[in-house]
């Protein structure tokens, strides 16, 4: 009967197990979505990111170019340059650049810094969610590790197994009462068998007394 109800609890437990490790399996295909998704909007980020710094740099060179242009048209010759001093000025700037303004540079260093502080997010969310599927992969291959029986066997298979086994212990349960049984009326028996005896012996005493009366 020990041994029944063992097996029993024993094929309960794997049912749990069972629905534990479904679902966990599901929670890691949820945290694989998430992390690839988490991956192409730090992948977008960087990107915008870098588009970003590229267009700040242009308007920061064409302002550049654009103020040489201007000093360019002050040039005479034999005249010191007022940025480098020098007397000749073989290749001055050409003038015709448009001079971006600092409105539009600021815009551009603040998207700059918004797209850089978007990307530190998305870098912590990817670390995060790639945590959390760490985590689910091993609740999974810990209760595989455990619980052999889980990817061996189908869930209708485990189920049927609990099934059995649960009837099992409710025969061996219904064969334990009927032993009760039979050796609770063994016991009546042999207390009535006891009783016999003493009546019987009873009666062959008073006989005995009977007949010893006769004999003399």
């Amino acid at each position: 009967l020990e041994l029944r109800r063992k097996e029993c609890e024993e094929a309960r437990t794997l049912e749990e197990k069972a629905e534990a490790w479904t679902a966990a399996k599901d929670a890691v295909r949820e945290a694989e979505e998430t992390v690839q998704a988490a991956r192409e909007t730090r992948a977008e980020t960087e990107e915008a990111l870098s588009e970003a710094t590229a267009r700040l740099n242009r308007l920061q060179e064409q302002r550049r170019d654009a103020y040489a242009s201007v000093l360019a048209d002050d040039l005479t010759e034999d005249a010191p340059c007022p940025v480098c001093g020098s007397t000749e000025h073989p290749s001055p700037a050409e003038g015709g650049h448009d001079v971006p303004g600092e409105e539009e540079i600021e815009a551009a260093r603040t998207e700059k810094e918004r797209l850089r502080d978007a990307l530190d997010d998305a870098t912590d969310e990817v670390s995060e969610v790639e945590a959390t599927l760490a985590a689910k992969r091993a609740e999974v291959e810990g209760l595989e590790e455990n619980y052999p029986k889980l990817s061996a066997l189908s869930p209708d298979e485990i189920e049927a197994e609990r099934a059995a086994a649960e009837e099992a212990l409710r025969e061996a349960e219904q064969a334990a009462e009927r032993v009760d049984e039979l050796e609770d009326q063994i016991e009546d028996h042999e207390q009535d068998l006891d009783d016999a005896e003493a009546t019987i012996e009873e009666h062959d005493e008073a006989l005995d007394e009977v007949e010893g009366k006769m004999d003399r």
